[in-house]
Parts: C-alpha cells; structure tokens; sequence
C-alpha cells in the first residue's frame, strides 16, 4: 500500500519464498475499501486482504491453497450466482503438467468450490492469441 502524498509505502504484503504473480484489487463485499487479494508464484496460496486505514495495517479474510505450482492470474465475480463473489484464477502454469481453473468462496469459510480439468488438460485455440492476430490493417 503506497501513499501518494507522503510518496513512501505505508504497509507492504509480507512475501513468499518467490513472491507474488498475480494481483488483483476488487470489492468482494460491496462494503469499502476493496479487498486486495494476492497469489503465489509458486506452490503456495490466493491470499485475500482487507485494509484497515486507521491501524494502517491489513488482516487476512481469506487463503487458500493455489492447487498448483503458481497462480497466473486472479478474477472475481459471482461464478454460481448465490449473490456472493467468487475467487476464480488459474494455477499450475510452471509445470509442464495440467493447467487449473479454480473456482473458491472466501466467505463465511474460505474452500475451493472447483478445480479443473478432471480429467482433461484444458486445451484449444487460445482467444488471446486469436485477438491478437485480429486487428485492423495499417493506414495507408
């Protein structure tokens, strides 16, 4: 957490062995501040916090275990449509193995709702990859 006033961090997450490969800022409750939610780069957890402004400091609401070897990226949103905002991001992208989708509740108890593939590799052409070639040709 970075104060841009007095321009010095004003709280940082404490690392892992190998620190973070995602990051994601996002409102999982409706109430403010957002929730600042971390994932490791390898073999370690999706860690969701809550800063509090008045002790400067942040408490973890939410971890859970990556499902794989490093987190590639984190979304949220209501994936089950129960109301509430899911975590959802991919895992095991390190590895030469299968790749994970994983779809976990923070509240009441954080747990891992889904985890696939089981028991196929996700596989296709990838859409990023397609819009990348999909663009508009140079002007004359």
């Amino acid at each position: 957490m970075f104060d841009a006033v007095a321009k010095s961090p004003v709280w940082e997450i404490p690392g892992g062995i190998v620190g973070f490969s995602a990051l994601k800022v996002a409102d999982l409750d409706g109430a403010k501040p957002a929730e600042i939610i971390v994932g490791d780069q390898q073999w370690g957890n999706v860690t969701a916090y809550r800063y509090d402004a008045t002790s400067k400091t942040a408490n973890i609401i939410a971890q859970l275990n990556s499902q794989g070897d490093g987190v590639s990226a984190i979304g949220v949103g209501d994936v089950n449509a129960d109301g509430k905002a899911e975590l959802v991001w991919g895992s095991d992208y390190y590895s030469s193995g299968r790749d994970f989708l994983v779809v976990a509740s923070w509240t009441p108890a954080a747990s891992v709702l889904w985890s696939g593939p089981t028991p196929a590799q996700l596989d296709g052409p990838s859409m990023a990859q397609s819009w990348r070639t999909c663009r508009p040709p140079p002007r004359s």
